[in-house]
């Protein structure tokens, strides 16, 4: 099984911490007839910019932190670590946020935002889903574009190297920028790249608020080198939105013989005062059959010693539905998670 590699971290809690397994009496013995050492973590990349992030209410870079970097593009400035409480641009707080989240604002002209993470090792089939809410501190008028997502490394996306695609968010009004949408830029079956501002999955997708945080996930398929699914959450309203996209490829097209990409980019561009925060970043296998109540891990219908028995095996291989706080890791802290939900009987 593949190494995770993970910036997440419990809400608030050292991660030194929380590797030690805690949770209660039967987590000790359980763990003590078990005589295993934590596990290694499991093939998933999370981050959710939380401590031990160095963030600020004005914004530190990101740059050097949890290997993140400012990629050596012409222009770039770097995408910043930010506290929630008293920020400096305008955001407002995420019910599904911690204390900190990542900003890209854009310089003006060619200085636009940009923060970057390789290493990764992505699933074929893999859901990538994060947090983005938009703002504006500038004078308008401003430019396109607002600010994207993308798989990476990819240097030129009219002639990918990659089975990459762009997601774009665009102003729907460059004089007044209080609206926005959310894009794609995939490829055509001839690997033709969509022209911006790409297209749209409905119309739940465009003419949003600004300082409104919504969840967008993608499912990518990498054997068939497609985008296969989107989905758009309001995190205010909890209304979701589900859309299955004909005819969008990856890079290289339907018959694509590139190389699965191993980082991503958050970028921030346009004109001066463009602003996105992003939060939540996970990147995992989809459709991981995963229990949606861990109590009843062996999802049997009954709360008892085998699902105890379970949650076990897999934990001791490090397998991804074992990870039941959801951080990103397979470690200590999940035993806790566990036996809180099935000591009390329930999720």
């Amino acid at each position: 099984m593949s190494e995770q590699v993970s910036d997440r971290s419990s809400r608030g809690t050292p991660s030194s911490e929380r590797a030690r397994p805690r949770g209660g009496a039967a987590a000790c013995v359980w763990l003590a007839a078990l005589g295993v050492a934590v596990p290694v973590a499991r093939a998933q990349f999370a981050s959710d910019f939380e401590p031990p992030f160095i963030g600020s209410a004005a914004g530190t870079s990101i740059n050097g932190q949890q290997n993140w970097f400012t990629p050596l593009v012409a222009g770039s400035i770097d995408g910043l670590v930010v506290t929630y409480a008293g920020n400096a641009f305008g955001l407002p707080a995420n019910s599904d946020g911690g204390d900190q989240l990542l900003v890209t604002r854009s310089g003006g002209g060619t200085s636009f935002a940009r923060a970057q993470r390789e290493g990764l090792s992505l699933p074929n089939v893999t859901e990538i889903c994060y947090d983005l809410a938009a703002n504006f501190d500038g004078v308008a008028p401003t430019a396109q574009n607002l600010s994207s997502f993308s798989l990476q490394p990819e240097p030129n996306s009219a002639a990918p190297s990659l089975k990459s695609y762009i997601q774009l968010n665009t102003w729907v009004d460059v004089s007044n920028p209080t609206a926005w949408s959310i894009s794609f830029l995939p490829y055509s079956d001839l690997n033709v790249q969509f022209a911006q501002p790409g297209s749209f999955p409905g119309p739940e997708w465009q003419n949003l608020p600004l300082n409104r945080w919504y969840r967008l996930c993608t499912t990518v398929d990498f054997d068939q080198n497609r985008i296969t699914s989107v989905s758009l959450t309001d995190l205010e309203s909890g209304v979701a939105t589900t859309a299955e996209p004909v005819g969008w490829y990856l890079g290289g097209g339907a018959a694509s013989a590139l190389g699965i990409p191993t980082g991503c980019r958050f970028f921030g561009g346009g004109g001066l005062g463009n602003i996105t925060g992003w939060d939540n970043l996970t990147m995992d296998a989809a459709g991981n059959g995963c229990p949606a109540c861990p109590a009843d891990y062996n999802q049997d219908g009954g709360i008892d010693g085998t699902d105890v028995e379970a949650f076990f095996i897999d934990w001791q291989a490090s397998e991804g539905c074992s990870d039941t706080n959801q951080d990103g890791g397979v470690d200590g802290a999940d035993v806790e998670t566990f036996f809180t939900a099935w000591e009390g009987g329930g999720c």
